[in-house]
């Protein structure tokens, strides 16, 4: 008698047991994906599909640049340079700006930035990294 009402105590346990290694492993699939999202392949611009936009750039930190509508993510390989084509660091960019961007889409509407050709800086532009805006 003793058995049958510790039975459905331990069945509980066992199903929450497997609920949480579920969890794990969905936790685990999800922190991969945004892994091989972040990462660039190896390749050049002239080798993948890309886009140019112009748009105005409101943030940056040093993993992505922000504007309006989305987040694009840079890398150490992503190329700055000003309007005369003279190389320029990420760090050294005043934002908000406007800039033609050189990109390659995405998952996740994070497209990965080529090229940034920085045009000029609009009002209140300082060199300052952005505190990341959440969207």
């Amino acid at each position: 008698m003793k058995i049958l009402k510790r039975w459905p105590n331990r069945l509980t346990g066992i199903l929450i047991f497997a609920l949480v290694c579920q969890l794990i492993f969905l936790g685990t699939v999800v922190a991969q994906e945004d892994t091989e999202q972040r990462r660039r392949p190896v390749a050049s611009p002239d080798d993948v599909q890309t886009k140019s936009i112009n748009l105005r750039i409101i943030g940056k930190t040093p993993e992505m640049i922000q504007t309006r509508y989305m987040n694009f993510l840079v890398t150490e390989s992503t190329e700055v340079v000003d309007s005369k084509g003279k190389t320029m660091e990420l760090a050294k960019m005043p934002v908000p700006c406007t800039a033609k961007i050189q990109y390659e889409p995405g998952r996740l509407n994070n497209p990965f930035v080529w090229r940034i050709i920085y045009k000029g800086p609009l009002s209140g532009a300082t060199t300052a990294w952005s505190p990341p805006i959440m969207k």
